[in-house]
C-alpha cells in the first residue's frame, strides 16, 4: 500500500506537468514544409500541426519561376538534403516533406495512425524525418485539411492554349472581363460552414473547361446538401466536374439567370463529409 502511495506521489508531478503543458502544444506547433507536385507544377505548403489532436493549419507559399524549377529538379531527385536547404530560404520548419506527385492528400503518416504509418498513400514520398517523428505526428497530430485553392493557378490552367494569359502585373480591363468561349465560369460558396469545404470542392471541380471564378461563404450555413445552379445549361465540362465531385448528374439546377460574372454556383452542403469520403474511396481503388 506504501509502495502504491509513493509511486502516485512521484507520478503526480509528472501529470501536473503534462496538464499545464497541453494548451502550450496547440500554441506551439510543429512547423513542416511540405513541396509537391512534378516539373511544371509545383505547389509548396505549410503544415501547422498541433500535439494536442486540435485541427491542423494548411497555409499555400508563393514560389516565383525559378523556385518552381528547383522545386522541380528537386521533387525529380528526391533529394532531401536539397530540400531542405529549400525551404531555410522560405521559413522555419521543423521538418521537411517532399511529394513527387500531383495527387491530392497527404502523407499517411500526417494524422494517419497505424494505419496511415503501414500504407503508402502517396508513392515516393520522402522527407528528412526520423521514423520516432512520423511515429509521433501519425498519432499525436490530425490530418490537415485540403490545401488551400488557388484561383490564380486554376484559371491559367483551364484557359485554352491559343489563349494569351495575362501577367501577373498587367491590371484587367474590366471588372468582369467577358467569358472565354467554350469555358464555364464557376464560384463556389461554402453552406455548411465547415473549414476549406469550398476549397476542397474547388479543388475536385477544376478541370478542362473550367475557371473556378472565387471561392467563400453562402448566405448561410444550414444547406443539408450540396446545390449545383447553371444558368449555362449542362454542358460536357460541367458534366465532367459534378462527376469528379461525386454528385448525379440531375444534380445540375438550370435556373435563367446568375451574376454577370458567373455561369454557375455551386453551393456545398453539409454532405461535404460524405463528398469527401466517397472521393477518397474512389482514389484507393
Amino acid at each position: 500500500m506504501m509502495r502504491n502511495k509513493k509511486a502516485i506521489l512521484l507520478l503526480l508531478p509528472v501529470v501536473l506537468a503534462l496538464a499545464a503543458l497541453y494548451p502550450a502544444l496547440s500554441r506551439h506547433p510543429v512547423h513542416l514544409f511540405l513541396l509537391k507536385g512534378t516539373e511544371g507544377t509545383v505547389e509548396a505548403y505549410k503544415l501547422s500541426l498541433p500535439l494536442n489532436g486540435q485541427e491542423a493549419a494548411v497555409e499555400s507559399i508563393p514560389l516565383n519561376p525559378s523556385q518552381q524549377k528547383a522545386g522541380g529538379e528537386i521533387l525529380a531527385l528526391k533529394d532531401s538534403q536539397r530540400l531542405g536547404a529549400f525551404a531555410r530560404d522560405l521559413g522555419v520548419f521543423a521538418g521537411v516533406v517532399g511529394v513527387p506527385s500531383t495527387q491530392d492528400g497527404w502523407p499517411g503518416f500526417l494524422g494517419g495512425g497505424c494505419k496511415g504509418l503501414l500504407s503508402d498513400s502517396l508513392p515516393g514520398s520522402f522527407d528528412n524525418l526520423q521514423w520516432t517523428d512520423r511515429l509521433y505526428l501519425a498519432f499525436y497530430t490530425r490530418i490537415p485539411p485540403p490545401a488551400p485553392y488557388s484561383a490564380h493557378a486554376a484559371k491559367d490552367a483551364t484557359l485554352p492554349a491559343a489563349t494569351p494569359v495575362p501577367s501577373a502585373t498587367q491590371a484587367p480591363a474590366t471588372p468582369n472581363p467577358a467569358p472565354t468561349p467554350g469555358v464555364v465560369r464557376v464560384e463556389i460558396l461554402n453552406g455548411c460552414g465547415i473549414t476549406n469545404a469550398a476549397d476542397w470542392v474547388a479543388r475536385r471541380v477544376k478541370g478542362p473547361g473550367i475557371t473556378i471564378t472565387d471561392t467563400g461563404n453562402a448566405d448561410n450555413f444550414r444547406y443539408a446538401k450540396t446545390i449545383v445552379r447553371s444558368c449555362a445549361g449542362t454542358p460536357v465540362a460541367l458534366e465532367e466536374a459534378v462527376e469528379r465531385l461525386g454528385l448525379p448528374k440531375d444534380a445540375v439546377e438550370e435556373i435563367p439567370s446568375l451574376s454577370s460574372s458567373v455561369d454557375v454556383v455551386i453551393i456545398v452542403g453539409k454532405d461535404y463529409r460524405k463528398l469527401r469520403e466517397q472521393f477518397r474511396e474512389r482514389n484507393r481503388h
